[in-house]
């Protein structure tokens, strides 16, 4: 699948005329709903006014990407809106941009979906595409730029995917494959970014913490770590190549770990938490004063 797959020029809206990000996602909303590519539209655009905000991706200065899951749709659709003029986003009214994306997909394709935001997060990061967009007089310029055509999305994508490519590693001796029972994307998580559940046939996570505190049980059974799909850091994880797979698996141990201490519970490895918090931070540092 490629971005030029889900993106018709019918779904092009230039130019895009609109005060806010909201604004801008009813116009698109109303563009798909116009070429039919939307199933159920009262429904679509109830879930924009009543569950605004969802997570939303902001790609520096140049472009802003509200994205839904909701069943008004059948299948993964994009919308992309050009404005003439700056558009604010109403949570923080210094920044703005002139590029809207709209990305709609229905709960099962929730694995792709989170691709396609992290493909278009990519695109947009580089200037020239974003110039390119810009310069665009009619729809067919904008769904022909080279470089949407040019991401090949896989053709199925696992949160382990999102995660890491390799073996992950909780302590030195320990792989999170042996630390999890499961690791999958989450339907109950809005603001948080992962969890720790029981699996289907074990015990309520509480009450086996207690059973194990007073020796009443000798083994426990391994949790699920779940994670929030829709969260803004997952979806950027998302989008990082393979150039980034130490970066990934930093974050896969550190959201790993962030997951225990919302339980109460210690990272797995303290000093393996703190060297790979260190080296979060020096990164994030580094980028801030290139």
């Amino acid at each position: 699948m490629k971005l030029t797959d889900i993106l018709k020029s019918e779904h092009v809206l230039l130019p895009l005329r609109a005060a806010t990000v909201k604004e801008a996602t009813e116009q698109l909303a109303d563009r798909l709903v116009a070429a039919g590519a939307v199933a159920e539209p009262q429904r679509l655009l109830a879930v924009i006014k009543h569950a605004w905000p969802e997570d939303m991706v902001s790609v520096g200065e140049h472009a802003f990407l509200p994205h839904f899951r909701t069943e008004a749709v059948r299948g993964l659709i994009a919308a992309v809106g050009v404005a003439p003029t700056p558009i604010r986003w109403e949570k923080d009214p210094h920044r703005t941009a002139r590029i809207v994306v709209l990305i709609v997909a229905p709960p099962k394709e929730t694995p792709t979906y989170l691709q396609v935001v992290g493909a278009f997060a990519r695109t947009l990061s580089s200037p020239d595409n974003v110039l390119a967009l810009l310069a665009a007089k009619s729809a067919e310029q904008v769904v022909q730029l080279p470089a949407l055509a040019a991401i090949e999305l896989p053709s199925h994508l696992t949160v382990r995917d999102v995660m890491t490519t390799q073996v992950r590693t909780i302590r030195p001796e320990e792989t999170l494959g042996e630390a999890v029972s499961d690791v999958r994307a989450s339907d109950r998580l809005t603001d948080s970014r992962v969890c720790l559940v029981a699996p289907e046939t074990g015990l309520d996570r509480q009450l086996e913490k207690l059973l194990a505190g007073a020796g009443r049980l000798k083994v426990t059974a391994k949790p699920i770590l779940e994670i929030n799909p829709r969260h803004a850091i997952v979806v950027a994880l998302a989008s990082l190549g393979e150039d980034d797979l130490a970066f990934k698996q930093d974050a896969a141990h550190l959201l790993f770990d962030e997951a225990r201490v919302l339980e109460g519970e210690r990272p797995a490895d303290a000093r393996m938490f703190s060297d790979r918090l260190g080296r979060l931070l020096t990164r994030s540092l580094g980028k801030q004063s290139a």
